[in-house]
């Protein structure tokens, strides 16, 4: 049996890389970071809300709904991905992951949200990017007169 060391190599690397773009659109949405967040999409992704939120074509409206939209929404929140599949074929890949949310809306309403990341990403000049991230949202929760409250220890 031959094994292509290089090419098994190569994959490794690309699935870590496009792991790290999933990742990143947590940690850049959550810790209010734009120039993470639009770090990892190609300059003509699609960004599909499945919410009121809308949907967004190119960095420039991605960039408005980060700022207008998403994070006036919300005082605070922490996305988890969780059971990232991700299929490479070539330059190209798909990936299918879940998350939950739990965070405050803008006006103190706690909430916890469910649902699933369609992804589509592409591999532009050496660099692997998001082409289309589509999330389809199974549950929200808002939770009126719930608190999220800071550990005592973090005060």
């Amino acid at each position: 049996m031959t094994t292509d060391i290089n090419g098994t190599l190569e994959r490794f690397e690309s699935e870590r890389e496009l792991t790290r773009l999933v990742y990143n659109y947590c940690h850049g949405l959550d810790r209010r970071d734009a120039n993470l967040f639009l770090s990892i999409w190609h300059d003509d992704a699609r960004y599909t809300t499945n919410s009121p939120f809308g949907n967004y074509t190119g960095k420039t409206e991605i960039k408005r709904a980060l700022t207008e939209k998403l994070w006036p929404a919300f005082a605070h929140g922490h996305h988890w991905t969780v059971n990232l599949v991700i299929d490479i074929d070539g330059d190209e890949a798909k990936a299918l992951s879940n998350f939950t949310f739990q965070g405050e809306a803008a006006d103190g309403t706690a909430m916890v949200v469910a649902g699933t990341y369609h992804d589509e990403f592409a591999r532009r000049n050496g660099r692997w990017g998001i082409t289309c991230r589509t999330i389809e949202t199974h549950l929200f929760a808002p939770l009126p007169g719930i608190s999220f409250a800071t550990p005592k220890w973090e005060r």
